[in-house]
């Protein structure tokens, strides 16, 4: 057929190609029949996919046999008719003709705004501006009477209105110039017949309208103001149709991601048709089905607005989604009846609506508010009530749920640059995406469930991401339909029955379901499972495993999730082939592999229970033979699958498994298993051949085993090989073993109090009764050797309980473990009456041959000795016994089994006053325990035993002697917990023991001497003991020391190196103030007073602190000492402005005087900050002449040398300012004037400052502000709002031609080099602008060399600042930035709108895409503020801003580069110097970046040096 059609159009074009326009005659003679011809080819090829219809290869080929061809007319075919048309369109004159035409050419058009990304990737829209062509030639050859619709009929039944419904989606869709700009001029072909769209084409034609001055952009004049008309009342006038294209023109701006002007402007639009929609709805005059009348924007709104916001609330872009947040927000707002279910949504609070933070550009406030869609969906589903309609959550909240969880941690094409450290926090906003998506689909029935699913199943096997995967977990996660329960009918009609009888009141009607309710039981039973075992499972079996090798553990789980979902029967026969497609990679030799398979398989029984476990058992034996390797990858991943079920298994799970799993577990301690494991070059090969998991399973087995039905069975193992225990390889594994089943047993919560004590006292018992018949068949062993009788060797069961004291040392070792966590009840009578049987038996342990058993013996008596146990009276006397005489077989104080005979007798003397010993044994106990006080003080039991002496008030001449030794080891010891125990123990002498006059003398001396120590930690631990005893001593005793006291400790403040010790001092003067009675104490103020004033700059410091310290305590109780202090903070303050003036006129003796003195003016302003936070009525600007002058100090210091000074000065001039008690009258006086002041702190700020320093400054600047703004207004140099919106553009037209000026008065030669790390473009474009700025504030001010700043002054200093990119002034770019931020909040609307074209411009520079590298700090933190002043100035007032800063900064850009190109021309030898110094400009700050990176890598600060790729 192809070749038929191409022959005859063959014909038609040589007939149009002959000469004389004979063929045209001939052809305009059957123009009728040709155009009906030409429209059925055109819109058969058209609607056509590319390649043909929808068939497959084979039906091709048998098509192709059988007709020779195919039936569909090619493209080609179709795009030659195009041809033909565009030719006869000149010749139509009949407006039937040309309605015929278009009819035949509209398909195109269609094609173009159905498929805007065809397989090819791109729109062929030449072929659509070939076509708008022809539309626009042939409408304007048609008159408007012709097309025009029979009276009878609607408007919209006139063909034009037809076109204009078809064109006006081709407004959001074309995308090139050439395309938008051929369906501008067929709108103003349209409108020529439609007069009433004469207003949308004539503004649609300026949206589009591409700029003269600049190649491929727009004219921003000409669509800005276009927009600027868009306002509620115009679209109260346009009917739908002709309001239709003005909206699509709106979102297509809307998806714009790279113009944030128009975005906005676009945004605003929409607004106001939102606001019309409300208004039209409110007259109730909304348009009828298909007439055109009045209520257009409320048709728009209502049939459009709505899906078009759903396609861009999906954007990738951040920015866009935002919008098309915003406006669904808005459409919730203003139509809450129509979108009700979604309200629950909104709230007053901005910062719990969802819509508000859904899209915010804070990671964390999305998280928010997916939270809280959680919370709704959850609560809804509870309460059924209160539901998002299906419609809700499958077009709006699944969309942007899918989106978030696509993006996952690595949004490439996100509206803004994410800061590296909120990369992490990314994955947070995806699992709170996931656990949302469990939450809606719980809500869904099964066909969407279904689709849903499907979707995601689709999306797995595409990108099979783990943010995915989860996805597709929790979907399986949230199945909700229970497949063997009743059909939907019967749960209805069981509800109606309810109901029914409770309103007759127990009057019950037997309503049965109707037959077939069964059968659609059975039916909706079978799809669901049907669903599941042949479209969901089989999808996860495929994903399971990955080449081959590699196991997705959350496939895996979403399997078994699926398998739990279905009956018994299925979940039989299905998990273990589950199992063995998993367990089979544990036989592969690569470890990687085998950790992936077992990390699955643990998994999935984590997730299935220990119901299962026999199934794992059975395959891992399958899986792995018990020889080879494979043997200790059977043990290794039998202990992970026993580690992770224990977790959620009840007491007693294990209970049926232990002849399963104790047999692998002495293989692989005790067989050829554990034999493999100690040869190393085997155990280097297999990580599970490395370690032992024995131990752990047993230690697991006996926490979950029940303890007195199988303690018996699990200790068998350790029994069995009790006669090989002789063997130390032997012994060392059983002894491990036994410790591991002790942490089990304690753990356990099957073992009670009374069982475990039973078990312990049994064990003990016989333990203890075969060692001491071993003793006794020991000695007489013995004995018959020197008889000369010999014996045999022993027998097994005398080997055996020749080891039994393994077995005591493990009941010891409970009862000890036991008593210390306090699990046998604590002192309850039960309690006590099962321990009470153990002391008896714990002495006999102290006669034991075995340190273990002793020292673990000796620690529960210490336990026990504290209770009140019945028997404690009557063997009090023979454990003291008992443990003097171990004493007296220790060789040295440092043995373990000494220290805890040490701690039991302590606890004797305090616990137990029945225990009285001697002065004999106590002397012998001193003198023995502190022969050594390195050691004594290294080991904390000995000083416990002096503790419970001097508690006891025991009075010995030894404790003396040791507390002098005691003191001197606080002083000098280098261990921070021996000065601590010595310093504790020191006090308790002093406070309880009995001690003289002279002795306290000397300790006390001893402890102000070493105040001085030449070591820190010394002086440290005199500082907190004097400090201490300050705090304990009697007050009579405190005040008769206290100028002792005062004179060192004032003398350590400034003089000690150390500032642990300096601030140590300073709480111990607080301490002494806060004892010291009121005499003592004004001397102390009146040694202070004289210090101040005599002229010694170390005590002046000194005292003004000791002085600061005394007011924070008084507070208002300083105030009768402000008169004796404030003159001499005043001349110390006066003295240091007076050298700092000396310095900065030539007459001074340089910064290194003045910075001498900055210790004393620092410690003057931080008294005068305590003053005045305390007693700001005493020090505020209205007391007088004498305090005003002390504050202008304060200001003057702020530009002193020294930066503490300069920030305790701004601290203090932010109190003034903030207080209004404080600096009330500040403002109003002659030389502190709120310009005055600005510059003072600007320049403060513009000086090397730190973080502190700068906010500092920021808030003093942001206070002025509203000052500075009245003294603008009362000069008239503030225009209003209004004035101030129009004149952004003039403002920055007019600094951009001071740019030019300053640019074209600059000897190239004899620019100063620019800050090092800017880039060229940005360099000249801030040294053009920061030109003359002096003096246009001198000029507005009216004042030659006027010393203050106007805040326009103000503001273009820290926007030039804002726009500093210098390396090492980000810190003041970052803070500059803060301001602007805070400067639109505290002038609000009326305020800052006059100074937004000056504010926007840096904003702008970091925001475009062609502008130098910004931090992605920096760009996300512009974005905020250009956020935050959209939401302050408003929408309309920030892109007429934007635009102008825009256009001021491609002003001073495209001057200069046509500069640059002239002096190459002129002056190339100055050019070529320019381009060097550039260079070399550059490299040096790519070093300097590079040194800062080394440095900071060395100081172990983690950075990273990425370079970021520029797209495409």
């Amino acid at each position: 057929m192809d070749a038929s059609r191409n022959a005859t159009l063959n014909v038609v074009e040589s007939l149009i190609d002959l000469e004389g326009g004979l063929g045209y005659n001939i052809l305009m003679g059957h123009v009728d029949q040709l155009l009906e011809s030409l429209r059925l080819i055109a819109l058969t090829a058209w609607s056509t996919p590319p390649g043909g219809s929808a068939k497959t290869a084979g039906q091709k080929r048998q098509v192709g046999r059988s007709s020779g061809g195919g039936m569909t007319p090619s493209r080609k075919v179709g795009t030659r008719c195009l041809a033909i048309m565009e030719q006869l369109a000149g010749g139509v004159g009949d407006s039937g003709r040309g309605l015929m035409l278009a009819d035949a050419l509209m398909p195109l058009l269609q094609q173009s705004a159905s498929s805007r990304k065809p397989r090819n990737g791109t729109v062929n829209e030449a072929t659509s501006v070939r076509t708008l062509a022809v539309l626009s030639a042939v409408w304007q050859q048609v008159s408007a009477a012709s097309a025009a619709p029979h009276p009878t009929d609607a408007p919209a039944a006139s063909p034009l209105h037809r076109y204009l419904l078809l064109l006006s989606p081709l407004v959001g869709s074309l995308t090139t110039p050439e395309a938008r700009q051929g369906l501008t001029a067929a709108f103003a072909a349209l409108s020529g017949l439609l007069p009433g769209l004469a207003t949308s084409s004539r503004l649609l034609t300026a949206l589009n309208r591409q700029s003269e001055s600049t190649i491929g952009e727009i004219d921003y004049d000409s669509s800005l103001a276009a927009y600027t008309q868009l306002q509620k009342g115009l679209w109260m006038q346009l009917k739908k149709s002709e309001g239709l294209p003005l909206m699509c023109q709106c979102f297509w701006d809307l998806c714009n991601p790279s113009d944030l002007a128009l975005r906005h402007a676009a945004a605003q639009a929409l607004t106001r048709l939102l606001e019309a929609a409300a208004e039209q709805q409110k007259q109730g005059n909304a348009d009828g089905e298909g007439e055109e009348g009045e209520g257009g924007a409320l048709h728009l709104v209502q049939r459009w607005m709505f899906n078009l916001v759903k396609k861009g609330i999906t954007a990738a872009n951040l920015a866009v989604r935002q919008e098309h947040v915003g406006l669904l927000r808005g459409l919730l707002v203003q139509f809450p009846d129509q979108y009700a279910d979604m309200a629950h949504l909104l709230d007053q609070d901005p910062e719990l609506d969802f819509f508000n933070n859904v899209a915010h550009l804070q990671l964390h406030r999305r998280q928010r508010a997916l939270h809280r869609l959680t919370r709704v969906l959850r609560e809804s589903d509870e309460h059924k009530s209160g539901r998002l309609s299906l419609s809700a959550l499958l077009d709006v909240v699944a969309p942007l749920l899918h989106q978030f969880i696509l993006e996952g941690k690595a949004a490439e094409d996100s509206g803004h640059e994410i800061k590296q450290i909120d990369k992490d926090r990314e994955a947070n906003v995806t699992d709170a995406a996931i656990e949302a998506l469990g939450a809606l689909v719980a809500q869904l029935p099964w066909v969407q469930y279904e689709q849903l699913l499907n979707q995601w199943l689709k999306v797995m096997k595409k990108t099979a991401t783990k943010a995915v995967v989860r996805a597709v977990c929790a979907i399986i996660d949230a199945f909700h339909f229970d497949v063997s329960t009743q059909c939907p009918a019967q749960a209805e009609v069981a509800a109606d029955q309810g109901k029914e009888a409770e309103a007759l009141q127990g009057e019950h009607d037997a309503v049965e379901a109707p037959a077939s309710c069964q059968a659609e039981a059975e039916s909706a039973h079978k799809e669901i499972q049907s669903a599941l075992k042949r479209r969901v499972l089989p999808s996860l079996r495929a994903q399971l495993v990955h080449d081959g090798e590699v196991v997705r553990a959350p496939v895996a789980l979403a399997m078994v999730k699926l398998l739990k979902l279905l009956p018994e029967e299925a979940m039989v026969q299905q998990l273990p082939q589950a199992l063995q497609g998993v367990a089979h990679l544990l036989r592969n030799r690569l470890q990687r592999i085998r950790d992936d398979a077992r990390n699955v398989l643990v998994a999935m029984m984590a997730e299935i229970g220990v119901k299962y476990l026999f199934y794992a058992i059975q395959t891992l034996h399958n899986a792995c033979p018990a020889k080879g390797y494979t043997a200790h990858v059977l043990g290794y991943t039998l202990h992970s699958i026993l580690n992770v079920l224990a977790q959620g298994a009840a007491p007693g799970a294990l209970d049926g498994y232990l002849d399963s799993i104790l047999p692998v577990m002495e293989a692989d301690l005790f067989g050829d298993i554990a034999e493999a494991k100690e040869a190393d070059a085997f155990a280097a090969k297999y990580r599970e051949a490395k370690k032992c998991k024995a131990y752990d399973m047993y230690q697991l087995l006996a926490r979950m085993v029940t303890f007195r039905a199988n303690i018996g069975q699990l200790l068998g193992s350790v029994r069995t090989h009790l006669p090989e225990a002789s063997q130390p390889r032997v012994y060392n594994k059983l002894s491990s073993l036994l410790q591991h089943a002790s942490r089990g047993i304690l753990a356990n919560p099957t073992a009670q109090p009374q069982d475990l004590m039973v078990f312990v006292h049994g064990v003990l018992e016989g333990g203890l009764a075969q060692q001491e018949a071993a003793q006794e068949a020991a000695e007489a062993e013995a004995t018959a050797a020197v008889r000369g009788s010999g014996q045999d060797s022993l027998a097994e069961p005398e080997q055996v309980a020749q080891h039994d004291y393994m077995l005591v040392d493990f009941a010891l070792g409970l009862l000890h473990a036991s008593l210390k966590k306090g699990t046998l009840g604590g002192l309850s009578p039960a309690a006590l009456a099962l321990l009470d049987p153990m002391l008896p038996l714990l002495i006999r342990a102290l006669r034991s041959r075995h340190a273990n058993s002793v020292s673990l013996a000796l620690k529960c008596l210490a336990f026990l000795i504290r209770m009140p146990l019945p028997g404690l009276a009557g063997e009090c006397g023979n454990a003291g016994r008992a443990v003097t005489g171990l004493l007296q077989r220790m060789s040295k104080t440092g043995d373990p089994i000494a220290q805890d005979c040490f701690k039991l007798l302590a606890t004797l003397m305090r616990e137990s006053e029945t225990y009285q010993p001697s002065n004999a044994q106590l002397r012998f106990l001193l003198t023995w325990a502190f022969s050594d006080m390195e050691e004594a003080a290294g080991r904390q039991a000995a000083f416990g035993l002096l503790k419970a002496v001097l508690q006891r008030k025991l009075v010995v001449p030894e404790v003396y002697d040791i507390m002098t030794r005691v003191q001197e080891m606080m002083v000098r010891s280098q261990s921070s917990p021996v000065r601590q125990l010595c310093s504790s123990v020191l006090l308790q002498f002093l406070l309880d023991y009995p001690v003289g006059d002279k002795r306290l003398q000397q300790h006390l001396h001893f402890i102000i001497t070493n105040l001085s120590y030449q070591h820190e930690t010394g002086r440290e631990a005199a500082i907190d003991m004097l400090k201490t005893i300050i705090n304990k001593f009697p007050e009579e005793l405190v005040n008769a020391w206290c100028e002792v006291f005062f004179l060192p400790l004032v003398q350590r403040l400034t003089g000690d190196p150390s500032s642990q010790c300096r601030e140590a001092v300073g709480a111990c003067l607080r301490a002494l103030m806060l004892r010291a009675a009121p005499e003592p104490l004004d001397r102390l103020v009146q040694y202070c007073l004289i210090w101040l004033g005599g002229g010694d700059a170390r005590l002046a410091r000194t005292a003004a602190q000791a002085v600061g310290i005394l007011a924070q305590l008084e507070g208002m109780k300083f105030g009768r000492r402000i008169g004796s202090v404030l003159p001499l903070v005043a001349a110390c303050l006066h003295k240091g402005v007076r050298s700092m003036q000396q310095e900065e006129a030539g007459a001074g003796e340089g910064d290194e005087a003045v910075l001498q003195g900055w210790q004393e003016v620092y410690a003057c302003l931080l008294l005068l900050e305590r003053l005045a936070t305390g007693l700001p009525t005493q020090v505020a600007w209205q007391k007088g002449p004498e305090v005003q002058q002390v504050w202008r100090d304060v200001l003057a210091l702020l530009a002193y040398p020294h930066v503490w000074v300069r920030k305790a000065a701004g601290r203090l001039l932010g109190l003034l300012l903030s207080s209004s008690k404080l600096g009330a009258g500040l403002l109003s006086a002659e030389g502190t004037r709120p310009g005055q002041l600005a510059l003072a702190v600007y320049c403060q700020l513009e000086a090397d400052v730190d973080d502190t320093l700068a906010a500092q400054a920021v808030k003093c600047l942001i206070h002025l502000s509203k000052d500075m703004l009245e003294a603008d207004k009362a000069a008239g140099l503030w225009e209003p709002a209004h004035q101030g919106l129009a004149a952004s553009e003039k403002h920055a037209l007019s600094d951009a031609h001071l740019a030019h000026e300053n640019l074209a008065d600059t000897d190239q030669d004899a620019v100063p080099a620019l800050r090092q790390g800017q880039n060229g473009a940005q360099a000249a474009d801030s040294e053009a602008e920061s030109d003359g700025e002096e003096e246009h504030d001198r000029q507005q001010l009216g004042l030659a060399g006027a010393p203050g700043l106007t805040l326009q002054g103000l503001v273009r200093r820290m926007a030039k600042m804002a726009g500093d990119r210098t390396f090492h002034r980000q810190l003041h770019r970052t803070w500059a930035l803060k301001f602007i931020a805070a400067l639109t909040t505290r002038l609000g609307q009326e305020g800052i709108v006059p100074y937004l074209h000056q504010i926007l411009q840096p904003l702008y520079r970091i925001q475009e895409s062609g502008s130098a590298p910004n931090s992605d700090e920096t760009k996300q933190l512009a974005e905020e503020i250009i956020a935050h002043i959209r939401d302050v100035a408003g929408a309309d007032a920030l892109v007429s801003a934007f635009t102008a800063a825009k256009k001021a900064v491609s002003a001073v850009r495209n001057e200069r580069k046509r500069r640059a190109a002239v002096q190459v021309l002129v002056d190339p030898e100055a050019a070529a110097r320019n381009k060097l110094h550039k260079q070399e400009r550059r490299a040096a700050g790519r070093k300097r970046k590079m040194e800062d990176m080394q440095r900071r890598r060395g100081a172990g600060v983690a950075v990273k040096n990425k370079k970021k790729q520029k797209s495409a």
